[in-house]
């Protein structure tokens, strides 16, 4: 990501949220109180991993801050989120 000039505001954004994706380029919101996802700080990427014991856990990066690794439940998000659609 490039800096912006010094004429150029700050673009914060405020809360992101996860998006779920069926394969078929549709994306379905999932609240913090469904997924129990809830990231603090500056979040740079995320991407999913599959653990050596086989789980499947989030790594996150923030920006000037330590890497966080969540553990999920992903079929129990993803049963919730086919329930509510």
């Amino acid at each position: 990501m490039y800096g912006f000039e010094v004429k150029t505001p700050r673009q914060d954004s405020w809360y992101g949220m996860y998006l779920e994706g069926n394969g078929k380029g549709e994306f379905y919101p999932v609240s913090s109180s469904i997924s129990g996802l809830y990231v603090n700080g500056n979040v740079a990427d995320a991407n999913f991993m599959t653990l050596f014991n086989g789980k499947i856990s989030i790594c996150i990066t923030r920006n000037n801050d330590s890497i966080r690794l969540i553990e999920t439940n992903m079929t129990n998000v993803l049963e919730q989120i086919k329930n509510k659609l």
